[in-house]
């Protein structure tokens, strides 16, 4: 039934092109298309990339860092390095008619390594003013091929609280009473399809220290639907894997083969509100909105996305709520200030839950509760030259499956100048930083506590470039 539901989903987006007027004239489908120059000058190259170094004081400056950025600021809290270039060139006709060919590629590695595989992470093509379309579907774009499907990020964290990364066929901008209306058909493959996500914390105890026959779905299926009212925007979305109602594990126990299952999400219902104003709660500058409600496959740690890991191994009663808020403003001519804060809770985050004979429960994560905040003053000394400062705080409660209970307080400061040259269409900037990380957390295990505190000083540098 859930197959046939999105096989007629899929059939009504690809002819609601077609049934948006019946009455097309020939010859307006067989305008010829602006001169060749025309078309070419179109053509555009645009591309972002950052990389740096760091260290920590603690490992006599050996070693990378990053801790929680998501939470407590990226601002001399990021090492990795990631790089994405893409090309457009837009066709166009006569009668206004016109497509447009996209190709994004990307980079992206954790180390200092920045020779990992390119990935393609764009490839699709945006038709518009296609004759025929009149009424509510005069300015509607058709969408087709692998994208970004309106991908929301917080850039003071970097965080995505929407990352719907898939290949899909959709139509937008249709005119619907005071706002407009989208819709479309994603489908994507899981990530990182391997064992090492679903070995459970056995090794301990032998001989149940391998897990085999695993069974889940290849790909994941979705209808997302959008509407955009002023500075408000409304999505759902429905998501179904095929064959992934349970994760099988291989005990081998005795020399009968004992089958465990879990029971894991095949389908997940996403909601979603954003409120992106031009304003800073009401002063003059922007500001950055969102509630985000999930379950099944969309809850636990696939809130917001499609095709991760958390996705693939979400409990079927997995749900999550995520509220966050931010922006940001000029207070003078030469201070501004950002902010961000964040909470999210999830309950019953991954079904990788395995008992052997109640022997043992493994560590993966049952339930988790986060609440971020983080503040970035920067100070314009000239055009050239500016000062940040960015502090965070963060706690952090966790309940694993075997009953561990652990609570996390981080906290952080950085500060350095950044030197940039702005062209208008493009920008280059270094940034060096000295940043102060503290980690307070406490563990309960079957009755025990067990404190520890961290902290340390990391320094380092961050170059960018982007236009």
């Amino acid at each position: 039934m859930k197959r046939k539901i999105f096989g007629l989903l899929s059939i009504i987006i690809a002819s609601s092109t077609v049934l948006a007027n019946s009455e097309i004239e020939s010859k307006e489908i067989m305008s010829e298309p602006v001169s060749l120059r025309q078309q070419f000058d179109s053509f555009q190259f645009h591309g972002y990339f950052r990389t740096g170094s760091d260290g920590n004081l603690d490992d006599s400056f050996k070693k990378v860092y990053d801790k929680n950025k998501n939470l407590i600021g990226r601002w001399g809290n990021e090492y990795d390095s990631f790089t994405a270039f893409n090309f457009s060139n837009t066709f166009k006709m006569e009668n206004g008619a016109w497509a447009k060919l996209f190709v994004e590629l990307d980079n992206w590695n954790s180390s200092l390594d920045i020779s990992s595989d390119i990935n393609l992470a764009s490839a699709k093509i945006e038709m518009g003013k296609i004759p025929g379309f009149t009424g509510a579907f005069e300015e509607a774009i058709i969408v087709a091929g692998k994208q970004g499907w309106d991908n929301r990020a917080v850039d003071m964290t970097d965080y995505f609280y929407q990352d719907i990364d898939a290949v899909g066929l959709g139509i937008n901008n249709v005119k619907l009473g005071s706002g407009n209306f989208g819709l479309a058909y994603l489908t994507a493959e899981f990530e990182d399809k391997t064992d090492r996500y679903y070995r459970p914390s056995l090794d301990n105890y032998p001989p149940y220290s391998e897990v085999n026959n695993i069974e889940t779905s290849d790909s994941i299926r979705a209808i997302k639907a959008t509407y955009g009212i002023k500075d408000f925007t409304i999505e759902g979305m429905y998501a179904h894997a095929p064959d992934h109602d349970s994760v099988k594990f291989l005990c081998e126990e005795s020399e009968d083969e004992t089958i465990y299952s879990r029971e894991t999400a095949d389908e997940g219902v996403y909601l979603a509100l954003y409120y992106n104003p031009q304003n800073y709660y009401g002063m003059k500058g922007w500001g950055q909105h969102y509630i985000q409600y999930g379950s099944g496959l969309l809850g636990g740690s696939g809130l917001g996305r499609l095709n991760t890991v958390g996705n693939m191994l979400a409990h079927k009663d997995s749900e999550a709520f995520q509220v966050g808020t931010g922006g940001g403003m000029n207070l003078t001519e030469k201070l501004s200030i950002m902010t961000a804060l964040r909470f999210i809770a999830a309950d019953n985050v991954d079904a990788r839950e395995y008992n052997v004979t109640d022997l043992v429960k493994s560590e993966h994560l049952k339930e988790q509760k986060e609440l971020g905040f983080s503040i970035r003053p920067s100070y314009s000394i000239n055009p050239s030259l500016d000062f940040w400062v960015e502090a965070g705080i963060a706690g952090v409660d966790s309940k694993m499956y075997n009953e561990k209970e652990e609570q996390k307080m981080i906290w952080k400061i950085s500060a350095g100048p950044q030197l940039k040259l702005n062209f208008g269409v493009a920008e280059t900037a270094v940034r060096a930083y000295v940043t102060y990380y503290n980690e307070n957390i406490e563990a309960k295990e079957n009755g025990d506590k067990e404190k520890n505190q961290q902290d340390d000083i990391v320094a380092g540098f961050q170059m960018s470039v982007w236009w």
